[in-house]
């Protein structure tokens, strides 16, 4: 694995047939990523992941239980730590298609130049046709990290994310198993110094 890149975690739970096809899409440009990890966070139909076992530079790691995205966020960095110690980072995307692959590869791209920022995958929360509760939760999000936490960033609540490997460590040692880790993260990056830089993607709501 490249040292110069970052790898791909994706955490999962009861995923569809968009995780492979996000993930194939991937496979289309491995020049910009290392590896991708896939987190079975206990899903009781193995179906999708005995599928994804058989594809190249793909890694299934499992829960016997659910655990929470952030546990399997965690479990994903630990993977890292030992198989890919020299790596820049890790970049963490959803399974549920609302990143697609070109966002995805984007932000790894952006943080392989940058890789001692936090990247995040910014969706555009001014377009027409996003759902009130969508905007009124993320306008909420900003508010209170800028004016609480001085954290002014577009899209507090978004799971596609560039995390810098000096980063790592410190969310091991976090309580927080589920949603919240993620916003944990923004917290502790702040603590740390380090810089948040956004990118924006493709804004895409389940169906």
């Amino acid at each position: 694995m490249q040292a110069q890149q970052p790898l791909i975690l994706i955490p999962a739970y009861v995923p569809d047939e968009r995780l492979v096809k996000v993930v194939d899409a991937l496979l289309q440009h491995t020049e910009h990523y290392a590896h991708i990890v896939v987190i079975d966070d206990g899903s009781p139909d193995p179906t999708v992941f005995s599928s994804l076992r058989e594809r190249s530079r793909v890694t299934v790691l499992t829960h016997e239980q659910n655990r929470g995205k952030g546990a399997a966020l965690k479990t994903g960095m630990r993977w890292v730590a030992e198989h890919a110690p020299q790596s820049i980072g890790v970049v963490t995307a959803d399974a549920d298609g609302q990143h697609l692959p070109q966002d995805i590869l984007a932000v790894a791209q952006a943080f392989a130049q940058q890789p001692e920022c936090l990247w995040l995958g910014s969706r555009n929360f001014k377009q027409d046709d996003i759902p009130f509760r969508s905007w009124l939760g993320n306008n909420f999000a900003r508010a209170t990290f800028r004016l609480g936490l001085r954290i002014n960033i577009p899209d507090t609540q978004t799971g596609l994310r560039g995390i810098p490997r000096k980063l790592i460590p410190a969310l091991l040692e976090t309580d927080s198993d589920r949603y919240e880790f993620e916003l944990d993260m923004l917290i502790i990056t702040k603590q740390q110094d380090i810089q948040f830089k956004s990118i924006e993607i493709t804004t895409v709501y389940e169906k």
